[in-house]
């Protein structure tokens, strides 16, 4: 294999996290093949990502940096979107182009990379670039498309016999542990603790929301609940294991917080205001009770603890047999 691209040298008092350069994206547009690639390091500081250009005549070089590099690049620390980068052109039915990438939330970096748009000039001498004054921290007029229903359903009654979309089965997961059933998910218990188990995640849609989810008491020694999880050892939540409600936290920690329940169904709630976490439950899904402890969540991000994660709202099971989920609801709350 021959490397036959560079990358695009930027000045050296740039603050990026390293050179980077990486995911080369092709297009081909009238006579020139374009080559749109990654430059900077995806995470790091705010102003380290960037999407750089180059153009040729053959799909082998030599390649011709473009003289508006870099196309995209957050030069402000104090800007809305940090570390925006990996970008995509693309062309909309209507003839016009766009520019598809990604970033961090400056202010949540917790929700992980989102994607971003922006539009599209052409100049005469055949450079692509973003007209000024695009901004990506402001509304832009969308692309001509069809009308599409927005967003996507993350509450879950559980109907049918197949997962919703809104869940994500984790890379290697076992996915005969998760069976729907006319209302009810159960999730077969696996290992002995969260970093041993595979829970069921969603992406969450909001800087801001809660989660509720009633559950059954597990069969044998099984237990359940729900938890904001970034990965196998960074989370907190609330568990209901032997009749006790316990609150749930990184690499295992665990204390109870409620007597006993002289019943089999339970009502959980974890409320994430701005990175703030609070837990509830509830007997009945109506009276609810508060726990005194609120957790900062600010930090599961990649940059404190690495692996490209975000926190997201999950459900588990651990320990040997099953658990049954009821209901669950999401709220956006911003």
């Amino acid at each position: 294999m021959k490397r036959n691209y560079e990358g695009w040298v930027f000045p050296k008092e740039w603050i990026v996290e390293c050179f980077c350069l990486e995911s080369p994206k092709f297009t081909y547009h009238n006579g020139y093949y374009y080559i749109t690639a990654a430059e900077g390091g995806t995470a790091g500081p705010t102003t380290s990502h960037m999407v750089v250009s180059a153009r040729s005549k053959t799909p082998f070089g030599p390649w011709e940096n473009s003289p508006y590099n870099p196309i995209v690049r957050n030069t402000n620390r104090d800007n809305k979107w940090a570390s925006i980068g990996h970008g995509t052109l693309i062309d909309s039915p209507d003839g016009k182009w766009w520019i598809v990438f990604h970033g961090f939330e400056n202010a949540n970096k917790t929700i992980g990379r989102q994607t971003m748009l922006l539009p599209i000039e052409w100049t005469k001498d055949g450079w692509c670039k973003v007209p000024d004054p695009a901004d990506v921290a402001k509304p832009l007029k969308k692309p001509m498309g069809k009308a599409v229903i927005h967003g996507m359903k993350l509450s879950d009654n559980f109907e049918g016999n197949q997962l919703g979309s809104q869940w994500n089965v984790l890379k290697n997961a076992n996915k005969d542990r998760f069976i729907v059933d006319n209302g009810t998910l159960t999730i077969k218990g696996l290992g002995k603790s969260i970093s041993e188990t595979q829970p069921l995640p969603i992406m969450p849609g909001n800087d801001s929301y809660q989660v509720t989810i009633a559950l059954t008491a597990g069969t044998n020694t099984a237990s359940g609940g729900i938890m904001l999880y970034y990965n196998q050892e960074y989370y907190a939540g609330l568990e209901f294991s032997d009749h006790h409600i316990y609150r749930i936290n990184n690499r295992g920690q665990k204390s109870r917080e409620s007597s006993e329940i002289k019943q089999d169904m339970v009502f959980l709630r974890l409320k994430n205001d701005h990175n703030d976490l609070l837990y509830y439950y509830s007997l009945d899904g109506k009276e609810w009770t508060r726990l005194e402890l609120v957790n900062q969540m600010s930090g599961y991000e990649t940059n404190t603890l690495g692996g490209w994660g975000y926190l997201k709202p999950a459900l588990f099971s651990i320990g040997e047999g099953e658990v049954k989920f009821k209901t669950f609801k999401y709220e956006g709350l911003d």
